[in-house]
């Protein structure tokens, strides 16, 4: 193989040496020899031959790679012997014959709109960024060779910046009512715009108000909607005497006025109170010290005004603004074998119950109803843990072990058709010990009842739904009966009754 000024020739050394064989063939020599490159039989080449032969073959043509020649001579007879194969490889140009030749370039994928170019040895390019919007973009680059090779793409991410923002300035205004085609615009000469509109022409109810803001280069804000209301009074009574205002679902605070026909509110100082949350997320804050909870919602500001007649306008109300809205639970105190009643805490609303006790009772709470989010803590402000039990008779039992003096319930997420409804508390000390008749002793402990008697008595336990539990002879001595946590009433001699909480 050679390689001179960039022609590759293949040199092919040949040489036919005709053995002696048995049969004379002293007269047969080679005459002709064919050959040609890879499958290309179609385009091969024949050369006139007497035994030996030196030929240059041009492949500058070739593509780099594996490539195939094959020879076959023929005999003065003019019969072809089989062809032979030989295989050789066209090496890739080295790197320092290469030259990069070309360049393309585009933005952000649109290849349509790419720029190209030619560039020798180094390539600098110095690109406009001219129509370019701000923020973030890419360039996409790619370079190809003397031989129309294509590389692979380069990316890079740059950032366009904006103008300096106090280059720009307010220079003008539009505005219009509810029809876009009636625009109203202004100038303005320190970037502050007073506008007197007068809405006397306009029907009664809901209009809109809309307004762009134009700077020094001509280019304008996106509209912005505002709505308002011309109020509906009757001729005559048309005379403002007060307003209303409120806190999402909270009371009204009227406030008595002496003006005409327009109501104008300005420096008023509006205390936010009252306010009632849209709703209890479960992660509210419960101060134990204060007996105090709070949490996060969206607030909003309500109004209406009203004439001489007591006619009030259509409400108005104001965005949505987050804020920390205390909650009043009201709490009332619920001690052993008591029962309050109140009223259901719907949507926004909490109460709250407080009881007495000793680190280690028992407590067993009956709410009335089911559905309703109750949550226990202690007097250190924690949680505790609490077995719920729902009853086929539409009660709901909490049971919990006091873990400190005080114990506090929260009651909140009552149904809005809900009105009323009733907690009680049956509770039992860690080391009480119940005495009946006949000298009879009962204590309890986790899931157990421990009998004291001093004589055999006939003793009946019914559990809080009404069933008998067990009506047997307690023998004279100790006695332990297995029992879940509960409420009981246990029976002696079916003379005496007494409640007994098993924890």
């Amino acid at each position: 193989m050679k390689d001179k000024n960039r022609t590759k020739q293949f040199v092919l050394s040949f040489f036919c040496l005709v053995g002696l064989c048995q049969m004379v063939q002293a007269q047969v020599t080679p005459k002709s020899l064919e050959y040609w490159l890879d499958t290309n039989f179609a385009q091969r080449n024949s050369v006139a031959t007497t035994g030996s032969l030196s030929q240059n073959i041009d492949v500058s043509a070739l593509r780099p790679g594996i490539h195939t020649l094959a020879v076959r001579v023929s005999d003065t007879k003019g019969r072809w012997g089989a062809p032979l194969l030989k295989y050789f490889l066209i090496g890739e140009k080295s790197i320092t014959q290469n030259k990069l030749t070309s360049y393309e370039y585009c933005f952000d994928g649109n290849w349509d709109a790419s720029v190209s170019g030619k560039f020798d040895k180094e390539l600098t390019l110095d690109i406009s960024l001219e129509g370019l919007r701000e923020g973030l973009h890419h360039l996409l680059l790619r370079v190809a060779d003397e031989e129309g090779r294509i590389s692979q793409t380069v990316l890079k991410h740059f950032l366009v910046y904006g103008e300096d923002p106090k280059e720009r300035e307010l220079t003008s205004y539009k505005y219009w009512i509810d029809e876009f085609d009636k625009v109203v615009k202004g100038v303005t000469s320190d970037g502050n715009v007073a506008l007197d509109i007068d809405v006397s022409s306009l029907n009664k109810g809901l209009h809109t108000l809309g307004y762009q803001i134009g700077d020094n280069k001509g280019r304008w804000s996106a509209p912005r909607l505002l709505y308002f209301i011309v109020p509906d009074m009757e001729v005559g009574t048309d005379k403002l005497v007060a307003y209303e205002y409120w806190f999402n679902r909270g009371p009204r605070t009227r406030v008595e006025t002496t003006e005409d026909k327009l109501l104008t509110l300005s420096n008023v100082m509006i205390e936010v109170k009252d306010v009632i949350p849209n709703y209890i997320p479960s992660d509210y804050t419960f101060d134990v010290k204060t007996e105090s909870v709070s949490c996060q919602d969206s607030v909003f500001f309500g109004m209406q005004v009203f004439n001489a007649a007591n006619q009030a306008s259509l409400a108005v109300l104001s965005d949505s603004f987050l804020m920390t809205v205390p909650i009043d639970p009201h709490f009332l105190p619920l001690n052993n074998e008591e029962k309050q009643t109140f009223a259901a805490p719907t949507t926004g609303l909490m109460q709250g119950l407080k009881t007495l006790c000793t680190a280690g009772d028992s407590l067993i709470y009956t709410l009335s109803t089911q559905g309703v989010q109750a949550d226990f803590y202690d007097a250190n402000g924690n949680r505790l843990e609490v077995e719920i039990e729902e009853t086929e008779s539409g009660e709901t039992l909490y049971e919990l072990e006091a873990k400190t003096n005080r114990c506090y319930v929260l009651l909140y997420g009552a149904p809005d058709v809900m009105t009323e409804m009733s907690m009680s508390l049956c509770s039992s000390h860690a080391s009480s010990i119940n005495e009946l008749a006949n000298g009879l002793f009962i204590t309890t402990s986790k899931h157990k009842l421990h009998i004291q008697s001093p004589k055999t008595n006939h003793l009946m336990i019914v559990n809080a739904a009404g069933s008998i539990i067990t009506n047997q002879k307690i023998l004279e001595g100790k006695t332990t009966i297995d029992l879940p946590s509960g409420i009981y009433i246990v029976r002696v001699n079916n003379e005496r009754n007494i409640k007994v909480l098993v924890p």
